[in-house]
């Protein structure tokens, strides 16, 4: 009963999950469509506000992640992308 408990929470995170990421896309499409018919001279305090609340929304994609939170309570955290983390930390890979 507890593992089918914690999979339907699991689920539910996911969708929510995908429903904020959606919400993310549009935003990033809606930053784009802003600088584009701007022609270059975007008003920068509108793009600042929107890329707050973009931020906002990354957050609070990943908030209820139970990878995320573990991390998060015992001050691990990857300030690196993924794909880049071990060749940053270690020195090897750059030119």
């Amino acid at each position: 009963m507890p593992f089918q408990t914690y999979r339907l929470a699991l689920d539910v995170i996911q969708k929510d999950r995908a429903e904020k990421m959606e919400a993310v896309a549009h935003q990033r499409k809606k930053i784009a469509d802003i600088v584009a018919r701007s022609g270059g001279t975007p008003n920068e305090h509108r793009i600042k506000e929107l890329n707050k609340h973009l931020e906002y929304l990354q957050v609070q994609a990943d908030i209820n992640n139970p990878r995320v939170k573990y991390n998060f309570d015992r001050g691990i955290s990857a300030m690196v992308p993924p794909g880049i983390g071990g060749r940053a930390r270690s020195g090897k890979g750059s030119r």
